[in-house]
């Protein structure tokens, strides 16, 4: 089990985006992106999409998620901790070579992705950003995904055992739906606190928000957390991302893939959430009837996946049980880029373009033959 909720705003539709340069690792990345980037609308896309990236991340901090794991531009990474290490883009960037750069020369992104961890007591959480250069019309081109796993008691690496610390959770209904219900308000109290954050550093109040409790539902038993459990950074290869491979998500990662075993072995009903396969993708999004896991083989993990009877269930399509379960009351809408689009990027901040192609200018041309040095030079803190 984990919580997981989406966020998602356009910055052009707030009153005034502030016009802010990019600083130290970030100055580094505008200008890795813009490596022979002809016309200067394509930079001003650029700029205002790294400027934006910034102001979100500034307002991230400022709620504590400050830890940034991984920053990639059209799912190439340009940076990615697979080592724990603390806070350290900048350094990372430092070391970034040029060569690796070279394969976008001259193209315009699609989209941005940055990736940030965070702890508390209760939950581990990654937020990715992903700023998209286009976008459906209706469809808003940022959007936060936040996924937080469960600390559990358990930190045996192999499954018997890490059941046998969890079993006392699943005694009953009522202690696995009281354990469960104060984590999930912690993480509703994080998200609020995510979406405030934003509100007042970016000066946007038209935010969407969503929140899902998701189930995971392995296809079998799995006898530890090494066991064949997909931690696949390929960025188009998972819908969520506690399934990237994060270092340090090893254990509450396994706790999540037990968890539906836990209650299909102990009898513990689920109502009012997300089943996702192995992958993220949705399955079943269950209502208050949910699954009696005694008369059903839904959790089941030695069965095949079905839909109960008279569930109140919605079943979607695209996932790992497809041609397991009945034809889907539900379509998951992929976006055709060949599509009508909108392009937000291009002198959106107030003062127009070409007070906007100035600042791109002075930190585009000024960082950009000593970026490897002193990028930090192209803006404050």
């Amino acid at each position: 089990m984990y919580f997981a909720s989406e966020i998602s705003f356009d910055p052009s539709a707030a009153t005034e985006i502030r016009r802010v340069k990019p600083s130290k690792a970030f100055a580094k990345f505008f200008y890795y992106m813009t490596v022979g980037l002809a016309g200067e609308r394509k930079e001003i896309e650029t700029f205002t999409a790294v400027s934006v990236l910034q102001q979100v991340n500034v307002a991230l901090r400022s709620a504590g998620v400050t830890n940034i794991v991984r920053l990639a531009r059209d799912g190439k990474d340009f940076y990615f901790d697979q080592q724990g290490r603390p806070d350290d883009l900048a350094d990372a960037m430092k070391t970034f070579e040029m060569s690796e750069a070279s394969a976008f020369s001259g193209k315009p992104f699609e989209t941005i992705t940055l990736v940030l961890e965070h702890e508390d007591a209760a939950l581990k959480y990654l937020v990715q950003i992903d700023i998209a250069r286009t976008h459906a019309p209706g469809v808003h081109p940022v959007v936060l995904k936040i996924n937080a796993a469960l600390r559990t008691p358990a930190s045996a690496p192999d499954a018997n055992t890490a059941k046998q610390q969890l079993d006392s959770l699943f005694a009953s209904q009522v202690s696995h739906d009281t354990y469960v219900g104060e984590r999930r308000r912690a993480f509703d109290a994080f998200v609020h606190q995510i979406k405030g954050a934003l509100a007042h550093h970016i000066g946007v109040d038209d935010i969407s928000e969503n929140f899902r409790t998701k189930l995971l539902r392995p296809s079998r038993r799995r006898r530890s957390a090494d066991d064949e459990i997909d931690y696949d950074s390929d960025w188009d290869a998972h819908s969520d991302p506690l399934f990237g491979g994060y270092y340090g998500f090893g254990d509450v990662f396994f706790h999540a893939w037990l968890w539906s075993e836990l209650m299909h072995d102990h009898g513990v009903h689920a109502q009012q959430v997300t089943l996702v396969d192995e992958s993220g993708h949705d399955v079943l999004l269950l209502g208050e009837t949910g699954i009696d896991p005694t008369s059903s083989s839904a959790l089941d993990p030695d069965s095949a996946m079905e839909v109960p009877t008279g569930a109140d269930a919605v079943v979607f399509d695209g996932h790992d049980y497809s041609s397991d379960i009945c034809e889907p009351s539900f379509s998951t809408g992929v976006f055709d880029s060949s599509s009508e689009s909108s392009g937000w990027l291009d002198g959106m901040f107030d003062g127009g373009g070409s007070d906007v192609g100035s600042d791109v200018s002075s930190c585009g041309s000024s960082c950009g033959s000593s970026c490897g040095s002193s990028c930090g030079g192209c803006g404050g803190d």
